[in-house]
């Protein structure tokens, strides 16, 4: 190779310093973790309400439930007894 194209050749990526932005990475690396952490706090808490929701529909449809066979057999036995 001439002086002239060992100029224009691409620096040697080898010699790099692997440390050289060691902090950057880091912090970049913690903002990620904060972030996500955000978004799971966040999804926990829309997912408690949601389920709270699903919770009350449910104890009120087998509330309603037992309700209407508690009615159904207090009719049937009233009929059976001839009352």
């Amino acid at each position: 190779m001439s002086e002239k194209e060992n100029e224009h050749a691409a620096p040697d990526v080898r010699h790099a310093d692997p440390y050289a932005n060691i902090e950057t990475r880091i912090i970049a690396d913690m903002l990620q973790i904060e972030h996500l952490t955000y978004e799971v706090r966040e999804f926990k808490t829309e997912t408690r309400k949601s389920l709270d929701k699903l919770e009350k529909w449910i104890i009120g449809i087998v509330c309603i439930s037992i309700s209407t066979l508690l009615a159904a057999t207090g009719a049937l036995t009233m009929h059976i007894i001839g009352v």
